[in-house]
């Protein structure tokens, strides 16, 4: 008669980290839920009100609220060291714009951060964050300014101090029909069909995931002005 199987030993589940949000805010998880609706189709030539009810009703407004609502409901220490990972507190999953960024990179860029938190915490607003967060990207290698920028977004949301009064922009992203926008925008040097619908910190979203959309190949010129 052979011997009984010896029963195996229960293994616990990891214990989330202090300050994760709650079971509530794993429901509402951007990775679980998706983008929104990525199929959405623009008019052969959009206007400027096609592009922003494209973002609004297309989904994409609503998943960047997700992401920064995980934000506001964790605990400092967790949105700063998520963060610097650009990783979501809830499922762990990478973001996508930071998707090609060596996660050794992030790693001592999340505890850079991690070291200042009290500066960072201390932050009156945005742009005194977004510098401070500039600053440790500055003397990591690896990180470069669209990481910094969504690790200051994603911080500032904790503590309530997104940008309201300036447009940051990207390489690739932020193409006026005259001349490039330079990285920082006043909100108000935008024309008022986005201003009356988008935030300043959604404005980027917006110029990010339209900004294909903003070309003639043909004759190699912008087709919509997104300035005054």
């Amino acid at each position: 008669m052979s011997a009984p199987r010896a029963k195996k030993a229960k293994t616990s589940k990891p214990l989330p980290p202090p300050g994760a949000p709650n079971k509530h805010a794993k429901a509402n998880c951007p990775f679980r839920i998706g983008i929104g609706q990525p199929e959405y189709q623009l008019p052969a030539k959009p206007s400027l009100k096609d592009l922003v009810d494209g973002y609004i009703n297309g989904g994409f407004q609503a998943h960047l609220e997700r992401v920064l609502d995980i934000f506001r409901q964790c605990g400092f220490d967790t949105a700063v060291r998520c963060a610097g990972l650009a990783q979501c507190p809830v499922c762990a999953r990478t973001y996508p714009h930071q998707t090609q960024v060596y996660l050794s990179a992030r790693t001592a860029f999340s505890k850079a951060l991690l070291q200042v938190k009290a500066q960072l915490k201390a932050a009156r607003d945005f742009e005194a964050l977004f510098k401070a967060v500039r600053d440790i990207a500055d003397d990591t290698a690896g990180i470069g300014p669209l990481t910094a920028y969504d690790a200051s977004l994603r911080i500032a949301a904790n503590l309530g101090i997104l940008p309201a009064k300036i447009v940051y922009g990207w390489q690739g992203a932020v193409i006026h029909e005259r001349k490039p926008i330079s990285h920082s925008v006043p909100f108000t040097d935008f024309r008022p069909e986005i201003t009356a619908r988008l935030t300043a910190y959604q404005i980027e979203d917006f110029l990010c995931v339209w900004h294909k959309q903003r070309y003639d190949k043909e004759k190699h010129h912008t087709l919509i002005s997104v300035l005054k």
